[in-house]
């Protein structure tokens, strides 16, 4: 029976499902992007000062699916990993022509370092990531066989995307120079294929579009102040380009070293003969080098005006890459090579879980320091609900935030998650729903964490929050064996008396 099933699904299911197990294990606290995405989630705002929530409506389905699991975001991840890879498989096949290199680009992709070690926290750019993969594959079907239904997907792909994060507008970029560049594309201008999908997307992403409108584009006022703050570099035009475009590359290259067999050591690569390229081969390449290649030119120029680009902003672009690679260079397809592509491959996939796990189990019992999943956030959040159970009885606290830094929440966020009671995340930044004058008036927790922010003082704390009154810090300790291992954590505290409590 097992011989009926697809390779391709016998090893993505399992691999897919192994990571999200590892993950569940091995981490006791969820990272702060998570956080985030769960109080958002509950809140079901259709966006936040930050980003789009299309993503934390996902984790909330998800988590409503596993009845409210710990596992939720692992499997979140891991399920839109596995469409990826769906997607990937997909488009090999109508590439290659051949099911084995299919599946070996598969199994290559899962060795792109952005879809195994380096893809295990959910967060905004894990959606949109699944948006653009979607949207390239759509699209490429769309000007394959100019199906009605494939321009709409591709329309619908996008117009979701806009309500992940913003850059989905860089493929869709691409999409366009492609359609303007390439003969054969070229011509469904003619047709009303393209027009489908931009009328699709924008019907799509109207809802949002017209949430920007009435909230006077929070989204860009959070971007163009979060550059802003940033410390300028010097030499920052001649820095960032190679550091984004080094930290791209060294994302290919577990997946890239999967395909050695096949396409040789780096000194003995090359490109395949044109006279081998069939129409078909060279209209496949130039898709792929045009989806891949103008995303990354905007980074670049980007970076050329002195702007950081974190490399986790190409996670889409490498989704691909090895696609690209077994198109445009030679290979070797004798049944040795591909046996010998075939464990490779496994070992890496098999490499990356071992080395992740031991780094965690080694940070927990050999690490002078403790990592974002180790912090005490269970301990916390019952510390915090006690206190407030303590002055003002079965009353609700309102609101709990977090002002060690302007874009983090994870102190509010392990209160939110973790507590009982599930106290709202308030952020000026964030929860637009909510702000500081109304958590003034109607109450509630302020926390901060005096060992990574030490200059923040109780008189900021008061010119945000005039009727806070200062507890005593809290000293809250790591569960063992971590404890006494690492010291306590130290938590600056302040309560808001409830509405109604005078000062």
């Amino acid at each position: 029976m097992l011989r009926k099933i697809p390779a391709f699904w016998l090893f993505a299911v399992p691999y897919c499902l192994i990571w999200a197990v590892l993950c569940f294990l091995l981490q006791s606290n969820f990272r702060e992007d998570i956080l985030e995405q769960y109080f958002l989630g509950d809140q079901w705002v259709l966006a936040c000062g930050k980003h789009p929530m299309l993503s934390a409506w996902y984790l909330n389905f998800i988590r409503f699916v596993t009845g409210n699991s710990e596992i939720s975001p692992y499997l979140a991840t891991e399920s839109i990993k596995l469409v990826l890879l769906w997607g990937i498989w997909q488009l090999a096949r109508d590439f290659l022509k051949d099911e084995r290199l299919a599946f070996l680009t598969v199994l290559a992709s899962a060795n792109y370092y952005f879809l195994n070690i380096g893809q295990q926290v959910y967060n905004h750019d894990t959606f949109v990531t699944l948006c653009w993969g979607l949207s390239i594959l759509f699209f490429y079907r769309a000007l394959h066989k100019n199906r009605l239904a494939d321009w709409v997907l591709t329309g619908f792909c996008l117009g979701l995307g806009f309500h992940a994060k913003y850059s989905i507008v860089l493929p869709i970029i691409a999409m366009l120079l492609f359609m303007a560049v390439n003969p054969h594309a070229r011509r469904y201008w003619k047709t009303r294929g393209p027009y489908v999908t931009t009328g699709i997307a924008f019907l799509v992403f109207l809802p949002h579009l017209v949430w920007l409108i009435r909230n006077d584009f929070p989204t860009f006022h959070y971007a163009a102040e979060t550059a802003g703050s940033r410390k300028v570099v010097p030499y920052a035009s001649l820095i960032c380009p190679p550091d984004f475009l080094l930290g791209v590359l060294m994302g290919w290259l577990p997946a890239l070293a999967t395909l050695i067999p096949l396409i040789g050591w780096p000194w003995q690569v090359r490109l395949r003969a044109k006279s081998t390229k069939s129409p078909s081969d060279r209209f496949h390449e130039a898709f792929l080098l045009v989806l891949i290649g103008v995303p990354i030119a905007i980074h670049l120029l980007v970076a050329c005006m002195g702007r950081f680009q974190p490399a986790r902003f190409g996670i889409p672009l490498g989704l691909y890459v090895p696609l690209l690679a077994l198109l445009t260079l030679r290979l070797r397809t004798d049944a040795k090579a591909l046996r010998r592509t075939l464990i490779l491959g496994l070992l890496l996939v098999a490499a990356f879980m071992i080395a992740w796990s031991a780094k965690n189990v080694y940070a927990a019992r050999y690490g002078s320091r403790p990592s974002a999943n180790m912090f005490p956030g269970r301990v916390l959040a019952e510390t915090v609900e006690h206190l407030w159970s303590d002055h003002y009885g079965d009353r609700p606290c309102p609101f709990v935030t977090d002002l060690t830094d302007k874009v983090g929440n994870r102190l509010a966020g392990v209160v939110n998650v973790y507590g009982n009671e599930h106290i709202t995340v308030h952020d000026e930044w964030t929860t637009l729903e909510s702000s500081n004058a109304e958590m003034n008036r109607r109450g509630g927790i302020v926390l901060w964490n005096l060992r990574t922010n030490k200059t923040l003082t109780f008189a900021d704390v008061q010119q945000r929050y005039p009727r806070a009154r200062r507890l005593p810090d809290l000293e809250i300790s790591y569960p063992k064996p971590l404890s006494p291992k690492f010291p306590p954590e130290t938590i600056g505290i302040a309560i808001i008396p409830p509405e109604g409590i005078g000062d």
